[in-house]
């Protein structure tokens, strides 16, 4: 259930010294965009993914940051509102750790530089439909820092984000089905989970995080919400077969081979 991509960054920050990202050594920001991500046999209004790079590391944070940029939608007004979204998501990240960072140097706490990550991983660009992951790393001292990570699951016709309920069918009990699929894992695999979880679970949240693959969608859980730093980031990878009703019928082309009713 690890999450290759992001997770390499929370998985190799353990230890009492930020880790080395190969972030230039500059006092000014370097702005450039970088295309990282190139669609193949997508249909006719999936977008093209490139990224902003903000890089700077001065005497008092490290900032390396892969912000997406999408491209090609033929609604330019739609485009714009998408890339919005996920520029404001970027920088209230990059704001929020310079203020924490000039802050500490004033009160004279701090003893090493900030550290200000973020990269990305797109899992579905497909059918109008974009599924983006961003991955946040920050330190900013101690033992380690932390990583966590924010979906944006875009119907790219309107710009408007999809949540769990604007996938399925009204009939289908969603969120019962993903609970128990939680639950499961929690009573097989008890030692990677706090004390009790299982019992201890109420349930997804009506905005519960998730991203869409084919044929399945990914729900998680960020470092410290279900289980223990060291289990990172757990995500539940859950076919879209094991729902009864299905998805809304404009989202059939999710599934392959599994009839939408």
């Amino acid at each position: 259930m690890g999450n290759l991509l992001c997770m390499a960054l929370a998985a190799s920050l353990v230890g009492n010294t930020p880790p080395a990202f190969g972030i230039n050594s500059t006092n000014a920001a370097n702005i450039h965009p970088t295309v990282i991500y190139s669609s193949q046999n997508l249909n006719k209004e999936s977008c093209n993914i490139s990224s902003k790079k903000i890089e700077y590391k001065d005497d008092t944070i490290e900032m390396d940051m892969r912000i997406p940029l999408i491209s090609g939608l033929k609604d330019k007004e739609t485009e714009f509102k998408i890339n919005k979204i996920i520029e404001n998501r970027a920088m209230d990240f990059k704001k929020d750790i310079e203020n924490s960072a000039k802050e500490a140097k004033k009160e004279n706490i701090l003893t090493n530089s900030y550290q200000a990550i973020l990269k990305f991983k797109i899992s579905f660009n497909k059918g109008n439909i974009l599924s983006l992951t961003m991955c946040f790393y920050e330190y900013t001292g101690g033992a380690h820092g932390l990583g966590y990570n924010e979906s944006l699951n875009i119907d790219l016709n309107t710009g408007e984000e999809i949540y769990l309920k604007n996938l399925f069918d009204t009939k289908e009990d969603y969120k019962n089905i993903i609970d128990d699929f939680i639950r499961d894992d929690m009573t097989k695999n008890s030692n990677k989970y706090y004390e009790n979880a299982s019992a201890d679970f109420y349930g997804i949240i009506q905005e519960q995080p998730y991203y869409i693959e084919d044929n399945n969608i990914v729900i998680y859980f960020n470092p410290y919400e279900i289980a223990p730093y060291s289990e990172g980031i757990k995500e539940f990878r859950i076919p879209l077969k094991n729902f009864k009703y299905g998805l809304k019928k404009n989202l059939s082309f999710l599934i392959h081979n599994f009839k939408i009713i």
